[in-house]
């Protein structure tokens, strides 16, 4: 449900629109029918429900806020580039604790 109401406001759902597909989704009618919710499933996990309430309440607030509560999610949990470059630059055999040169892998194999 969380995806998709932050979806449907991204593309300029009214409130009156987002409100629907929320009693939708609890009702589990239309769209809904049939479904699992796997992202907040409250009936599984009860604190989920805090997240899922602050951001549903956030969208009908405002609606067109949607993409920036995604990018601020998003932000919060990504790498940002000066951790990719320092990834990348790993040479992954020293990690393993093998050399990334096969040849001199293979000598060190040998001794």
């Amino acid at each position: 449900m969380l995806a998709l109401a932050l979806g449907a406001a991204g593309r300029g759902a009214s409130r009156g629109a987002l409100l629907a597909g929320i009693l939708d989704a609890i009702a589990r009618r239309g769209l809904y029918a049939g479904s699992r919710e796997q992202l907040t499933p409250v009936l599984r996990d009860p604190p989920s429900l805090l997240p899922l309430s602050f951001v549903l309440s956030r969208l009908l607030i405002s609606p067109r806020r949607a993409l920036d509560i995604a990018a601020r999610s998003v932000a919060a949990y990504s790498l940002g580039p000066g951790a990719v470059e320092r990834v990348a630059a790993v040479d992954a055999g020293a990690v393993a604790g093998r050399r990334s040169d096969p040849a001199e892998q293979r000598a060190e194999d040998e001794d």
